[in-house]
């Protein structure tokens, strides 16, 4: 079915090309399986409606104007590559959540995503997939339903970050946003209780950091390096890090915790000397 020969009651709505037993190719002619370049066999193409092909769309905060972002499951931009570990000191997280506005419902529900990363050492995806009842402040817990390996589990939340949370909750409510709806999700009209975009949300925290002067790489999982690096800096046990960040092995928590901070071999440097002994 192609956009000239859809039926009268549907021709409004949007429509999307979707290759049939292959890649989209470079005709944007659906009569046409084949290619005009070196030969290249072009598979059909059928248009189809979002619903159709699994897709679950959402205007982007940052954009809705202009665009929709496709919204779940999209890797980040540098998946494949490895990037140096970044994490931020507490006056540059500062920074950070104070870029964000304090008065906007965007800029508050950013500065609780912040929160929750950096306070609970959330990966996105599992910030992402909070709900309300997953979370309880007086107690100082997160409750993560789904996490790497689909694993469950209960961290902590310090009493900074619940704070920031918390006015998110009390904002979420001012908006249409129930128990039901992610606890971080869009609250624009006609796309309300939908889940954010991960690209959304990384887009917004490289901006962030730009606007905070921070010359660091600013991204979600920067953030829970950056909870470890502070942990291990104020000499919390091993053990405790590792229960807190839920990685699977002691030896996988002291191997993170030692790339970002070789506290020994600093401390070896810090006191070698160069006088001259004779």
């Amino acid at each position: 079915m192609t956009p000239q020969n859809t039926p009268h009651n549907t021709r409004r709505r949007r429509l999307v090309p979707v290759a049939v037993g292959g890649v989209v190719g470079a005709r944007n002619d659906a009569r046409s399986p084949v290619g005009v370049a070196g030969g290249l066999s072009i598979r059909p193409i059928e248009y189809r409606f979002p619903q159709q092909v699994g897709f679950r769309c959402q205007m982007s905060t940052a954009s809705r104007e202009k665009r929709y972002y496709p919204c779940m499951n999209l890797p980040p931009t540098n998946k494949g590559r490895r990037l140096p570990a970044e994490p931020l000191t507490r006056s540059e997280v500062r920074d950070l959540i104070g870029a964000a506005s304090n008065r906007s419902t965007s800029g508050i529900r950013m500065r609780a995503m912040i929160a929750v990363m950096v306070g609970a050492g959330l990966r996105l995806a599992e910030c992402l997939a909070l709900e309300p009842r997953d979370i309880d402040t007086g107690k100082g817990t997160i409750r993560v339903r789904n996490g790497k390996g689909s694993k469950s589990a209960t961290v902590g939340i310090d009493p900074w970050a619940a704070g920031h949370l918390d006015r998110w909750m009390d904002r979420r409510s001012q908006v249409g946003l129930n128990g039901r709806h992610p606890t971080f999700a869009t609250y624009e009209a006609g796309k309300v209780g939908q889940p954010l975009d991960p690209r959304y949300v990384r887009q917004s925290l490289a901006r962030l950091g730009k606007r905070a002067g921070i010359d660091k790489r600013v991204h979600p999982h920067g953030l829970r390096h950056s909870l470890a690096f502070d942990l291990a800096q104020q000499g919390v046990p091993m053990h405790a890090i590792q229960a807190q960040l839920r990685h699977a092995s002691l030896a996988h928590t002291d191997r993170y915790v030692r790339h970002l901070m070789p506290a020994e071999v600093i401390d070896l440097m810090r006191q070698r000397t160069w006088e001259d002994d004779t």
